[in-house]
């Protein structure tokens, strides 16, 4: 997550600091392990309706499985 922070990605904040926003949904961050690799951060945005909130702003063509 460092580096995430560091390459300007996301910013960390302390609790207090945001409390107070209205409708402020949250959802908890992982980590998953990768062979040869190093740990890729998830976040899990299916949590508490935080994707229900989300705006379809990528293009369909972004995300391709298989």
């Amino acid at each position: 997550m460092v580096d995430y922070v560091d390459k300007r990605f996301c910013v960390v904040l302390p609790f207090r600091a945001v409390r107070h926003l209205p409708h402020l949904k949250l959802s908890p961050a992982g980590v998953v392990p990768q062979r040869d690799r190093r740990p890729r951060p998830i976040m899990d945005f299916s949590y508490s309706g935080v994707n229900d909130t989300a705006l379809p702003l990528a293009p369909t063509a972004a995300m391709q499985f298989g």
